[in-house]
């Protein structure tokens, strides 16, 4: 797939950016990548992998790693991979709109790869999570909270932190 700008870029874009709402969901996407992405990376350091070398691996290749050497479960790589392409579609497309029901098709998609969520997020009529969860940034931070938790836990299995009993 062929990432590009939805539209023509115009000056007024870098003013009228500053101000769009749609700012709302580009920071919890792209942080909550991030914190999935440290959390990966500190589950591929419990092999003993020097650590400069892993953060400049691609995400693809982190989630192959850690897959591939029994770290996490295969359909927790092919979640994270569909997070990461959700995730690359806003960071690389000008533009890009994100629709509630893009959000709730990926939580689908993500329970079909064996992630969970505390109150069904993909299998529940979309009408129902959108009020209960006060519209997309809601889902969103679900979404993103739900997939760091799957992560954090194959840390602990691999005998890494416990983020559970920090305070």
């Amino acid at each position: 797939m062929v990432r590009k700008a939805s539209r023509l870029v115009a000056l007024d874009d870098i003013v009228s950016s500053a101000f769009d709402d749609e700012e709302l969901l580009i920071s919890p996407v792209l942080r909550g990548h991030l914190v999935v992405e440290a959390l990966l990376v500190e589950l591929i350091l419990t092999s003993e992998h020097d650590e400069n070398s892993v953060w400049r691996w691609s995400f693809p290749k982190k989630t192959e790693f850690a897959a591939d050497n029994a770290l996490m479960p295969a359909q927790l790589k092919k979640a994270l991979d569909l997070l990461n392409d959700f995730r690359n579609d806003i960071a690389h497309i000008f533009d890009h709109q994100v629709s509630a029901e893009q959000v709730h098709k990926l939580a689908k998609d993500l329970e079909h790869h064996g992630v969970e969520f505390s109150d069904s997020l993909g299998n529940r009529p979309f009408e129902d999570v959108v009020a209960d969860y006060d519209g997309i940034c809601g889902m969103l931070y679900e979404l993103l909270w739900c997939l760091s938790f799957e992560v954090a836990q194959c840390l602990l299995s691999a005998g890494g932190r416990d983020l559970f009993s920090e305070e």
